[in-house]
């Protein structure tokens, strides 16, 4: 019985764990849907960070650096690969003409 309930605490722990997966950095920018926010990182592929569009403020003109789980779920956005639990900051990386507005 301990042995059950050993494994049961350990799977509770590592399924309760996030696991950032992808870390990302480039200029958010509007998805092609309305309300999405997506960014390109620098391998060319594309992320729906819209789970941050209250938080990032596209006056500043500034590009971020986040990091997030990489979700299965379906999006609105229908766009890029989903990120959930986000952890993001600005970068120094100015943004032209681009940023979600």
């Amino acid at each position: 019985m301990q042995k059950l309930v050993l494994g049961l605490s350990v799977a509770v722990m590592l399924a309760s764990s996030p696991v950032f997966a992808e870390t990302i950095s480039g200029c958010p920018v509007a998805g092609v849907t309305a309300g999405c926010l997506v960014v390109t990182a620098k391998d060319g592929k594309v992320y729906d960070i819209t789970e941050i569009k209250d938080a990032f403020d596209p006056a500043k003109k500034r590009g971020i650096v986040a990091s997030g789980e990489v979700s299965k779920d379906v999006s609105t956005c229908m766009q890029g690969t989903i990120l959930k639990q986000i952890e993001w900051t600005y970068s120094e990386e100015q943004c032209t003409g681009g940023a979600a507005e």
